[in-house]
């Protein structure tokens, strides 16, 4: 569920509170009926940050079980319904990671996984994992783990 701070429940509540101070009589009372319409707006603002880290967390998962289909920042941000400069930007803050690397270590480690079975070959494998470019594959693999994927597929034969 996605608590939005409404700019028309804001209006709405800020006439109330401006009503409501039309018809005070003193200062105090003033300041009292500002003071609780800000805490109120404050707890809004609260919920809403509360479940952008929600949002978030849900969308490592949306990665770790999509991490195969060509997925692009734009399309995870419109399924957490944040902009894409604002979900880059959080994911960012909240993960200390950019969304593309995030996306590219996943399917690095899925790749590591399935480079242990003998069966599958390289280009399978780079497809399976989501990337479309083969060589691109294999230049991030080497780059990321020190060592081509053949030759980390190597290092797990029998001798």
């Amino acid at each position: 569920m996605i608590i939005l701070i409404k700019k028309e429940d804001v209006y709405t509540k800020a006439i109330d509170v401006n009503s409501k101070i039309l018809r005070a009589y003193s200062i105090a009372s003033i300041k009292d009926i500002s003071h609780g319409f800000l805490i109120n707006l404050l707890k809004d603002i609260e919920k809403y940050k509360i479940n952008n880290d929600f949002i978030l967390d849900n969308s490592i998962n949306f990665l770790e079980k999509y991490y195969y289909k060509d997925l692009s920042l734009s399309e995870v941000a419109n399924v957490c319904n944040m902009s894409d400069s604002y979900f880059s930007r959080k994911f960012k803050e909240k993960f200390n990671i950019n969304f593309s690397t995030y996306l590219l270590n996943i399917r690095l480690e899925k790749a590591k996984e399935l480079l242990k079975e003998k069966n599958l070959n390289i280009e399978n494998i780079s497809e399976m994992v989501g990337f479309k470019d083969t060589s691109y594959f294999s230049k991030s693999f080497k780059q990321k783990y020190g060592m081509a994927p053949h030759y980390y597929r190597d290092s797990f034969k029998e001798f």
